[in-house]
């Protein structure tokens, strides 16, 4: 090979590392720097609040198929409490709004409600 040849592959490979070097590093330091951390991390305080709401239990009261059901949801979907009951015999109003189902935070407000409708 002559001279002329080795100096242009150097000069071709120089070149070549000069602009792969000069795409991949960063243009100006803003650019590389990581965010604050709170733009990214979550509030943890919400968090475990989130968290508390998802295990608490929440105790249903509602109407299907002929029977008023007690259920405790969560993390275990118990039903409780099962009996016959007529919804005919109660106002519309009440009536619908066992068909929906009723949500209560604690198992004693749950029973006393319950106690009103089975008597």
């Amino acid at each position: 090979m002559n001279k002329k040849r080795i100096v242009l592959y150097l000069c071709a490979a120089a070149a070549l590392i000069y602009s792969f070097s000069s795409f991949f590093s960063p243009r100006d330091r803003e650019e590389t720097e990581l965010p604050p951390v709170e733009s990214i991390a979550p509030d943890t305080a919400a968090v475990a609040e989130q968290t508390v709401l998802e295990q608490r239990d929440v105790f249903l009261l509602i109407a299907e198929d002929g029977y008023i059901n007690l259920y405790q949801k969560g993390s275990r979907n118990a039903l409780l409490y099962s009996e016959r009951l007529d919804l005919s015999l109660f106002p519309a109003k009440d009536a619908e709004m066992l068909c929906d189902g009723i949500e209560f935070d604690s198992q004693e407000e749950a029973y006393s409600v319950l106690e009103n409708f089975v008597g």
